[in-house]
């Protein structure tokens, strides 16, 4: 990943960057949160089925807070639990460009959502958000409603 960063921090004319299913872990993501941070003509990048845990969350939810030109993200069925969401969305309280963000297939449960819907409540980016398959239960649901209840464009 770290070669793979450095290339990328240096190029232009990339949109668009599928590395799903390649046994990234965290110590990767971390490399791809540093170049994220610089490069800006990436608007697409799907990480999904990865071995990136929350500690590969906290390097992401930090690119999100300064990246502006990412729209979609993919984080597919990588093992994201409760403490993953709560990096994820802490960056996402700060980005102004993401517009997809595809979560399923991951751990997130009833406090990742907790964590989700306090995010809503200052994103104004989000347009498109998928949640399946995440052991989300009555508890979380109401707390990603009380979310959607205060997002500023109600685009979702």
């Amino acid at each position: 990943m770290r070669w793979l960063g450095e290339g990328l921090k240096y190029n232009t004319s990339l949109t668009s960057l599928d590395i799903s299913d390649n046994q990234i872990r965290d110590e990767g993501m971390k490399w791809m949160g540093e170049t994220l941070k610089y490069n800006t003509s990436l608007t697409s990048l799907d990480i999904s089925d990865n071995q990136i845990r929350d500690e590969g969350m906290k390097w992401m939810g930090e690119t999100l807070k300064c990246n502006t030109s990412l729209t979609s993200l993919q984080i597919r069925y990588t093992g994201i639990k409760k403490e993953g969401m709560g990096w994820l969305g802490e960056g996402l309280k700060y980005n102004t460009s993401l517009t997809s963000l595809d979560i399923s297939e991951n751990q997130i449960g009833e406090e990742g959502m907790k964590w989700m819907g306090e995010t809503l409540k200052c994103n104004t980016s989000l347009t498109s958000l998928q949640i399946s398959e995440n052991r989300i239960k009555q508890e979380g649901m109401r707390w990603l409603g009380e979310g959607l209840k205060y997002f500023p464009s109600n685009k979702i």
